[in-house]
């Protein structure tokens, strides 16, 4: 699924990680949603809306899973999730072959559709809001046993996440003339700035974050939450190789 439209966030300046702390006061909180979750709408409703407002877009396909963070009852940024271990992928729709071969590739051994998951539906409309996100998700996925996330990426994510110090692999081009559940005509000018399919080895990106300060304190701040929403996407279904209820 596309990634990233941003609001307040669309310009090119990075937050600072000085930025991010101060949005941590007050304490950012932090959810899933499933499709059975009674406020699901109104996640996919602030998606839809920011995409529409960004790229003037109409989005009408969300991830199974919805990661959100909101700040004083408001949400400031969400996300979607997608196991590829016993479903396509949305970004499956512009490759030539499967995920796990592209991912295989990169990682120079086998790796299997368990171990890798997709994320999109990618918003922000805070300042330091997509940072904290990235830094919950990296987290959280490797708490839930995944070792590749895979994701449409624009230059601008791209730039941020690397700012950050995570390493992006460039995996295949982004072409919506392969689209078949959406028409090219509903994304608006999102294709415009030629989105690639990336991938983000977990681990990698963890031990990366973690050699940061303030991004370690964060996650430090964080780690009993994370654990809890761990196990709530296990209880979704939603867990690499290995079920933590196992």
């Amino acid at each position: 699924m596309q990634t990233l439209v941003k609001g307040h966030e669309q310009s090119s300046k990075i937050s600072s990680p000085a930025g991010l702390t101060r949005l941590l006061t007050p304490g950012p909180t932090l959810s899933l949603h499933d499709k059975s979750t009674p406020d699901r709408a109104d996640i996919e409703s602030y998606i839809a809306q920011q995409f529409h407002k960004v790229h003037g877009a109409h989005i009408h396909d969300f991830m199974p899973i919805l990661l959100n963070i909101d700040c004083r009852r408001t949400p400031i940024a969400a996300l979607g999730i997608r196991p590829a271990g016993d479903q396509d992928l949305f970004l499956e729709q512009y490759l030539p072959r499967n995920i796990e071969s592209f991912v295989s590739q990169t990682a120079g051994y086998s790796v299997s559709r368990q171990h890798i998951t997709e994320i999109g539906n990618l918003v922000a409309t805070q300042r330091g809001g997509s940072q904290l996100l990235f830094l919950i998700l990296t987290a959280l996925l490797q708490q839930s046993q995944f070792d590749w996330v895979v994701f449409t990426a624009t230059p601008l994510v791209d730039r941020m996440m690397t700012r950050m110090g995570m390493e992006l692999h460039e995996l295949y081009d982004a072409d919506p003339a392969l689209l078949t559940n959406s028409h090219i005509s509903e994304w608006g000018s999102y294709y415009d700035s030629q989105p690639k399919v990336v991938t983000v080895n977990v681990a990698a990106a963890m031990a990366s974050l973690c050699q940061r300060k303030a991004y370690k304190n964060i996650i430090t701040l964080y780690q009993n939450r994370v654990a809890e929403l761990a196990l709530t996407l296990d209880e979704m279904g939603c867990h690499g190789a290995h079920s933590l209820s196992a």
